[in-house]
């Protein structure tokens, strides 16, 4: 299980033990969190989207959103 915080930090949940994730950038509030069929993370922040992959956060930039651009929601589409 992940949770995300509004102090931009990331949790994983695993067996019973809770981890700290790294990797969003300080200031950024986790405002949703969405797993992808493909084990990507999806984060919504308070400033954009980003992606946990492979023990990295990066984020993606979104062409339709004037920054900053709070992403509140996820949801998967048909092609996952």
């Amino acid at each position: 299980m992940w949770a995300g915080f509004t102090d931009g930090r990331l949790v994983s949940w695993q067996q019973g033990h809770r981890q700290a994730i790294n990797g969003v950038p300080p200031g950024e509030n986790v405002l949703s969190l969405l797993w992808g069929r493909d084990g990507v993370l999806w984060i919504g922040t308070s400033t954009g989207l980003a992606r946990r992959q492979g023990g990295r956060v990066e984020k993606v930039p979104l062409p339709v959103c004037a920054a900053p651009c709070r992403v509140t929601a996820l949801a998967a589409g048909p092609d996952g």
